[in-house]
């Protein structure tokens, strides 16, 4: 855990290169470590959060991006009804369920996603008119980048490959109990992208990077560590 930290410290370093590698290494300890059979995974310290806001309707963009959580930081995710008090309906919103380290990954990784694709949307489209859907389309295309470098990563780590397939029933029984009543839903069919923003979106998202933080410090500073 020392040399985890140490990593996941310097992974914040202003040289992009220096920074990838440290958080590199970082995410294959962590890996490492979560499928060492000689070391125990605590099998109650699970946590279940909220990511993001609640809302009668969810963009395709919140979509993905629930979807890059799911398959990459070892959580279960659910969409749960809760109130939207602006509305004063009833609406939806994502929970997502497993150990402490992976929820506050996964939940740093979903509030820089969300922030920076808005940040950076401002900027590409100032001054232009991209349509009603184009902020939908740019954000999928920075999904798209992000989960491209996890991917990347996912490909040439062993360990990280270990991890992110782990199958823990210790949180398969947390989440049936917390949600023993489940239904599928599926978004985005029959609806039109541009491509161009889409592809926009992507490459910038893979120039930009992805590392994620580990503490509310590092939240403030709107630099990730480690992935």
């Amino acid at each position: 855990m020392s040399r985890i930290r140490k990593l996941l410290a310097l992974s914040g370093s202003p040289n992009r290169h220096e920074a990838e590698r440290a958080m590199a290494k970082a995410r294959e300890l962590m890996a490492r470590h979560q499928v060492d059979p000689a070391e125990p995974v605590p099998g109650g310290d699970f946590v279940h959060i909220v990511l993001g806001e609640p809302s009668l309707r969810h963009g395709l963009e919140v979509h993905a991006l629930a979807s890059l959580i799911r398959d990459h930081y070892s959580v279960r995710t659910i969409w749960v009804p809760m109130a939207v008090p602006a509305a004063g309906k009833v609406g939806r919103a994502l929970e997502v369920c497993g150990t402490r380290l992976h929820v506050q990954l996964a939940h740093y990784a979903f509030d820089f996603v969300s922030h920076v694709s808005a940040s950076e949307w401002r900027v590409y489209q100032r001054g232009v008119r991209l349509g009603a859907n184009g902020r939908r389309d740019f954000a999928l295309g920075m999904v798209a980048g992000f989960r491209a470098l996890l991917d990347d990563q996912l490909r040439t780590s062993p360990q990280v490959q270990a991890l992110v397939r782990r199958e823990d029933p210790a949180l398969e029984d947390y989440f049936e109990d917390r949600h023993p009543r489940q239904t599928q839903t599926r978004a985005g069919r029959g609806v039109r992208v541009n491509r161009e923003l889409r592809r926009d979106g992507e490459a910038l998202a893979r120039r930009i990077g992805l590392r994620h933080g580990v503490s509310p410090a590092a939240h403030a500073t709107r630099r990730l560590l480690g992935t």
